[in-house]
């Protein structure tokens, strides 16, 4: 099973994960998540990568389960705001 963060929200029931330890974007839909949770930007999910029938080449998330909140946190130059 693999990890990431959503990263994108479409607000139409799909969301963008991008894949922990790489710079890959996967497909989400709200079918695949477990229990039809509705999930938001910088959720931890984990869920198995498969090849998406819709996009040769791409892939997409299947089987995702929510496993957490990211709080992110942005940080300025000197003298700026932490």
């Amino acid at each position: 099973m693999a990890t990431g963060i959503i990263v994108f929200e479409s607000g139409k029931g799909w969301w963008i994960v991008e894949v922990d330890g790489t710079s890959e974007g996967v497909f989400v839909h709200h079918s695949q998540v477990a229990d039809h949770r509705y999930l938001h930007l910088n959720d931890r999910i984990e869920f198995s990568i498969t090849p998406n029938p819709k996009r040769p080449g791409q892939n997409e998330a299947r089987n995702a389960r929510y496993i957490g909140h990211v709080i992110v946190r942005q940080t300025s130059g000197a003298g700026g705001v932490r």
